[in-house]
């Protein structure tokens, strides 16, 4: 339950639109060249920190504070993570109220209301809750996250060729350019701290036990560090 709950960060619509941006600026191949290494950093960091909460039920200000950042350097981290958390959070609501009006024709500021009305309840009913949601929906999510290449595929069958020999609209080429390598990646990174929202859902994993030890590592890697990581190579699948 932890972890499937945990995996809903793979399906931010934000990411899809900042992949889309990196390689719309910097072309395919330095994109994804830089998508992926942002990928492998994230998890290779983000698997120590999982592995931490989900051992001893802590959460990023207990990690901090335990790794001497102190209570002034633990408040600052928080306090860094809480603004990522809120950008992040007003970007989907930005997005799925934009989906609203151009589908249903609701007035912007209602759909800011309901797509924020909408949550509340939901998490004030806890983990439970957020996991039987992720449940019921996860099918329409994944159809709707394959939909537009199946679409593509039959359609416009020639733009996945092209889509492969973009080169940007920052003058880069279709071939590899350090600078914009160098600039994606940059982007890409930011994503980092989406571990501190892994770190709050894998603190409530049980005890790691002799019965339960692969489940146990197997619900903690796909949670932490590779849902992670997902987070910033779904950023390629939303370029199409």
């Amino acid at each position: 339950m932890v972890a499937s709950t945990a995996l809903g960060g793979i399906a931010h619509l934000a990411d899809f639109a900042i992949g889309a941006s990196i390689v719309f600026s910097y072309g395919f191949t330095s994109g994804i060249a830089s998508i992926l290494t942002a990928a492998t950093i994230i998890f290779l960091t983000g698997i120590p920190i999982a592995r931490a909460c989900a051992t001893y039920g802590l959460d990023m200000d207990l990690i901090t504070r335990g790794a001497g950042f102190g209570y002034f350097g633990s408040t600052l981290t928080s306090l860094i993570y809480a603004s990522f958390t809120f950008i992040f959070f007003a970007l989907e609501g930005s997005i799925m109220a934009q989906a609203m009006h151009q589908a249903l024709h609701i007035p912007l500021p209602i759909g800011y209301l309901l797509t924020t009305l909408i949550v509340i309840p939901i998490v004030f009913r806890g983990m439970g809750a957020l996991a039987k949601v992720q449940a019921w929906t996860q099918p329409s999510w994944l159809i709707g996250l394959a939909l537009p290449f199946v679409v593509l595929a039959f359609e416009a069958p020639d733009s996945w060729g092209a889509f492969a020999s973009f080169g940007g609209t920052e003058g880069a080429g279709s071939g590899f350019d350090w600078i914009g390598y160098g600039l994606g990646t940059g982007v890409a990174l930011s994503l980092i701290a989406q571990i501190g929202e892994q770190a709050d859902y894998l603190r409530f994993m049980p005890a790691k036990t002799e019965e339960n030890r692969r489940r146990w590592n197997l619900a903690v890697s796909w949670a932490g560090g590779k849902t992670s990581a997902a987070v910033a190579i779904c950023r390629a699948a939303g370029t199409s």
